[in-house]
């Protein structure tokens, strides 16, 4: 259902359901993605209307630190479509988790939803992003995968007054980690199994994020700590993996593997470090008992890999369905008037025992029940913004 300029023609505003109950009636219709393209989606019928200027306030480079508060007053309201398009380079694991339920949450709100995916072409992403300006969506989350051709357009819509969304790039809601802190503490966890469970020796193959600007700082970080390893600890390679698929993962590692068949430690994301262990079982290593695999994100598969007790031994995981549920309550925010934070920063959780994994896996099945009392634990939200102040927003990155 296609909601009016202001929202409120949906079924369960009708009703007269806050937010919570919009958002816990949506936990139950989980479903799989809808990805449409573009060409369809901008065929469709748009809401236009009122002034494309960017609105009171300016961008700032200091990052915010006041904490976020909620606000029921409502100040100027988007004219835009109550439409939410999300700019995807991938939907695999822990982001398909992040797209299913940012549609999950929207459609009790009568959020008009739509998905593009660009597999990590830039010039793709570029122009799916366009096409959303050009149908003058409300809100639109992007992925990022090149922040200096994303960045330009990202700005572009800010000044036409869609609400913004993104991972890692100035926008009116960042969302973003510490990826420094992160590379460290990946590191450090690997270093510290190896310590615990292979007498400080290893060939170790780790993939990195040097291609991306927004993630590249967590290699910094885990290169800090590894230039302190033991010396009977090995780096066979830090390579980058792009694209960020299984079968990358599984194509590189199956190549060292012809030259080192010896390596048992790899760690880099989870969705690389997942096709590094087909290869390694299809070397015949999967029950190695020496093996050891480290990711990040906390993808799907890769909680199950840790849950069997198998060789992959943590994953650090950031609860996408928890950030796709976030996503749509603050588009929701926007478009009514309502302030929304300008600031997500998203911590990893250690995902290396029965109970980590149980309570991780209780949030993602059903994100709308724990959203409400998520923060601390799962995202801590800084600063304000709204479509009245809409020229305020965090220009600049956390590193």
């Amino acid at each position: 259902m296609e909601a009016d300029m202001d929202g409120n023609n949906g079924l369960g505003r009708q009703a007269g359901m806050d937010r919570r109950s919009l958002l816990r009636a949506g936990a139950g219709l989980l479903g799989g993605l809808t990805v449409v393209s573009l060409s369809s989606a901008c065929s469709s019928g748009v809401n236009t209307g009122g002034d494309s200027a960017s609105g009171v306030g300016s961008p700032t480079k200091t990052r915010p630190t006041d904490k976020f508060v909620r606000s029921d007053e409502a100040g100027e309201k988007s004219p835009l479509g109550f439409q939410l398009g999300l700019c995807m380079v991938q939907v695999e694991g822990a982001i398909k988790q992040f797209a299913d339920a940012a549609q999950t949450a929207a459609r009790p709100l009568d959020l008009e939803t739509f998905v593009s995916v660009n597999v990590s072409n830039s010039a793709k992403a570029v122009s799916q992003m366009n096409s959303f300006l050009q149908r003058q969506v409300g809100a639109l989350f992007v992925q990022d995968l090149n922040p200096a051709a994303q960045v330009p357009v990202l700005k572009n819509a800010i000044n036409q007054g869609i609400g913004t969304f993104a991972f890692n790039m100035p926008s009116h809601l960042q969302m973003t980690a510490s990826q420094y802190e992160i590379g460290k503490q990946q590191a450090e966890g690997v270093l510290d199994y190896i310590a615990k469970n292979l007498n400080n020796e290893a060939k170790l193959v780790h993939f990195n994020f040097d291609y991306n600007e927004a993630v590249a700082p967590r290699d910094k970080g885990w290169r800090e700590v590894m230039a302190n390893k033991p010396p009977g600890v090995e780096i066979v390679a830090d390579i980058p993996g792009n694209p960020e698929t299984q079968e990358q993962g599984n194509t590189a590692m199956a190549s060292i593997l012809q030259k080192d068949p010896d390596v048992n430690v790899v760690d880099g994301g989870d969705t690389l470090v997942l096709g590094a262990l087909s290869a390694l079982r299809a070397a015949g290593r999967g029950s190695d008992p020496d093996l050891a695999l480290f990711g990040v994100n906390g993808d799907p598969q890769a909680v199950e890999e840790v849950k069997s007790g198998g060789p992959y031994k943590a994953t650090y995981a950031f609860n996408f369905a928890i950030l796709g549920t976030l996503l749509a309550d603050m588009s929701d925010r926007w478009m009514n008037g309502l302030n929304i934070p300008q600031l997500a920063v998203v911590p990893a959780v250690p995902i290396d025992s029965p109970k980590a994994i149980d309570e991780y896996n209780r949030s993602i099945a059903d994100p709308a029940s724990v959203y409400e009392t998520a923060e601390g634990t799962y995202f801590n939200l800084y600063g304000s913004t709204s479509y009245e102040t809409r020229g305020t927003y965090f220009d600049g990155k956390v590193t």
